[in-house]
């Protein structure tokens, strides 16, 4: 049963009374896409209704990946609603680099905010070997569409008729931002990115705008690095 309870340590729930669930909810797929059920005790508490357009973020809670639904927010998903809870979709490509599909969450809300809290772990671990290393803004087109630009050194490793696939992911506090060159190195539920080549310059990418749309952080700067076949991009909170 939830329960009410003071909070204490949590950016993302900074009201003084919250409800905290055990049981927990499975993020499913259907013909529509990516779901999972909200109950309706935890839209009460945020002052959420059935019928509203709730605003999703990615948030990195306690090193795992998670989601917050607010009342404001860049992304919004109108809820489906039904007798004891609401259908929240979940953006395709949203749920698919975050490889949250088929995992279960519990919630945990207070005034304006639910948390989706997941047991999601990295699949980046031990010792990560990169170099050429190097930060920059991350970049938004006039359109306002994300794009990471190939060193050099891809010139020759990758065409125009490749692939390359991106998760997202989490070290520690920090956001990952994975690009495998490699299908058989990318989980099965990475996002396929077609490679674009300018005029002039060093072939690039866009990165899905929905996902980085999202992502709950104070900082837009990336620390970029790579090793042979895998690009990493860590963003991290500034203090």
């Amino acid at each position: 049963m939830p329960v009410q309870k003071e909070e204490t340590n949590s950016k993302n729930m900074q009201s003084h009374h919250k409800t905290e669930s055990k049981e927990t909810y499975t993020i499913r797929k259907n013909s529509n896409g990516y779901y999972v059920d909200i109950p309706e005790i935890h839209l009460h508490t945020a002052n959420i209704n059935k019928k509203d357009e709730v605003g999703i973020e990615t948030i990195n809670y306690n090193g795992g990946i998670c989601f917050c639904l607010t009342t404001n927010a860049n992304i919004t998903q109108k809820l489906q609603p039904n007798n004891t809870y609401a259908r929240l979709t979940i953006p395709k490509k949203l749920a698919e680099s975050t490889r949250l599909h088929k995992k279960e969450v519990r919630y945990n809300s207070c005034q304006s905010k639910i948390v989706m809290i997941t047991n999601h772990t990295s699949s980046v671990t031990g010792d990560i070997g990169v170099y050429d290393t190097y930060e920059e803004s991350i970049r938004q087109w006039h359109d306002g569409k994300y794009a990471y630009t190939f060193s050099d050194e891809y010139k020759e490793k990758l065409s125009i008729n490749d692939n390359v696939w991106f998760w997202l992911d989490t070290l520690g506090d920090s956001y990952l931002l994975v690009i495998e060159t490699r299908k058989e190195n990318a989980p099965d539920e990475a996002v396929e990115l077609s490679i674009h080549q300018p005029e002039t310059g060093n072939k690039f990418i866009i990165l899905p705008q929905k996902v980085m749309d999202t992502l709950d952080t104070n900082t837009d700067i990336v620390r970029w690095g790579h090793d042979d076949e895998r690009i990493l991009g860590q963003i991290t909170e500034t203090k």
